[in-house]
């Protein structure tokens, strides 16, 4: 609001725009609820820009063996199985870029003590820090993907099986 001095026909106005202000307040708050759903999330959870974790929460440490620290030092590929690592590049930078990639796959990696685990993987584009970013969750199907593995084998047990009984019985003269 205009002040007038005595005296004086000249009157100074001060205005000052708090919008950015009001922004970055919140970004801050939107920035704190999301930590705070990721970092309760039973599903392993990332965020990362560029090619670097940005954030990953307690579900991410248990799944990959890795704590934070080494998580958020890591490229997001980094504890991606060798035969998974070209396509996962790939579909993160494509994805920061805007590309349109398959929200959903199955995916292996390789734990800090070595061992191998497959996961179910959906990652998204978000704004992160005012920042292009992907954030993906992951849940454990080892389990799953073993159980898959020994009903193909069993399977084909079964057809050999199959295969050795009709050829047996088709040899066999039961007319006697």
């Amino acid at each position: 609001m205009p002040r007038a001095f005595p005296g004086n026909n000249t009157a100074v106005a001060i205005r000052r725009s708090i919008t950015a202000v009001q922004k970055a307040r919140s970004l801050r708050r939107g920035d704190s609820r999301l930590r705070s759903l990721i970092h309760k999330s039973p599903a392993a959870t990332f965020i990362f820009s560029g090619n670097r974790n940005r954030l990953v929460n307690p579900a991410a440490e248990a799944l990959t063996g890795y704590d934070s620290k080494e998580l958020l030092k890591m490229d997001f590929w980094q504890v991606v199985h060798p035969d998974y690592q070209p396509m996962i590049r790939q579909r993160g930078q494509a994805r920061q870029r805007g590309v349109k990639i398959p929200p959903r796959y199955e995916l292996k990696i390789v734990r800090k003590d070595g061992t191998e685990r497959w996961l179910e993987y959906c990652g998204a584009p978000i704004k992160y820090r005012g920042k292009m970013a992907i954030i993906g969750t992951a849940i454990d199907i080892t389990k799953r993907k073993l159980a898959e593995e020994q009903l193909r084998l069993n399977l084909n047990h079964l057809g050999l099986v199959h295969e050795t009984t009709v050829a047996s019985m088709s040899t066999l003269d039961l007319t006697g």
